[in-house]
């Protein structure tokens, strides 16, 4: 029987004594117990070093590990570029990753989906799970992308009865396109926080005003 292929991205527990393919690819694997890797997968076991992989087989005689293997380009921690295809089933991010999903990822307010910004000057968050939060964009930051979505300046919480939409104040009117209209919070002048809404003619029209 064919030994079964070690998928990178994706965490494995490995069965004790069983024989598992590494990759053809060169890769990182992390596991939880340490690990020994043949040639042929039959004879020639040794103790897998640190450092990167590729072909060959792996296997644990003293327990069932969970084995990780991510792909190794730009440094031995798997960081850097890859460009051109790749073809993988799912991809597991961060320490303790969803166990199921096209793309896992770790729980925390600094484990989501990241992009730079609008002017480039900073990483902001799209998506991520906090807590039992769901946050969609980053309050405080500059979230303004070209698009069809503009000024994510804020953040959508969804979770359960705690649901809330926060705003950051901006500066300025965004222009609103025909068919469109914009939802913001400005400072009145005062200090107070005015939540308007601007129409593609005519000013912002205020809606409420910090008491």
């Amino acid at each position: 029987m064919a030994a079964q292929l070690l998928s990178i991205g994706m965490p494995w527990v490995i069965t004790q004594n069983v024989v598992y393919a590494l990759p053809t690819r060169s890769c990182v694997i992390t596991s939880t117990a340490p690990l020994e890797k043949s040639v042929d997968g039959l004879s020639g076991w040794t103790a897998l070093a640190s450092g990167s992989v590729a072909n060959g087989f792996v296997r644990c005689t003293t327990t069932s590990p969970t084995v990780t293997c991510t792909v190794a380009t730009g440094g031995g921690g798997g960081g850097g570029t890859v460009s051109g295809d790749i073809a993988v089933t799912s991809v597991a991010l961060g320490t303790t990753p969803s166990q199921s999903g096209a793309i896992r990822l770790s729980n925390g307010s600094t484990n989501g989906i990241k992009s730079r910004n609008g002017s480039n000057s900073t990483d902001t968050s799209l998506l991520n799970m906090n807590g039992s939060t769901i946050e969609i964009g980053q309050a405080g930051v500059d979230n303004s992308f070209p698009g069809a979505i503009n000024y994510i300046q804020g953040v959508l919480n969804l979770s359960g009865s705690a649901s809330n939409i926060s705003f950051y104040k901006r500066s300025g009117t965004p222009a609103a396109m025909a068919n469109w209209g914009q939802l913001w919070l400005r400072d009145n002048g005062s200090g107070k926080m005015q939540l308007v809404v601007q129409f593609p003619t005519g000013g912002a029209i205020q809606i409420a005003i910090e008491p």
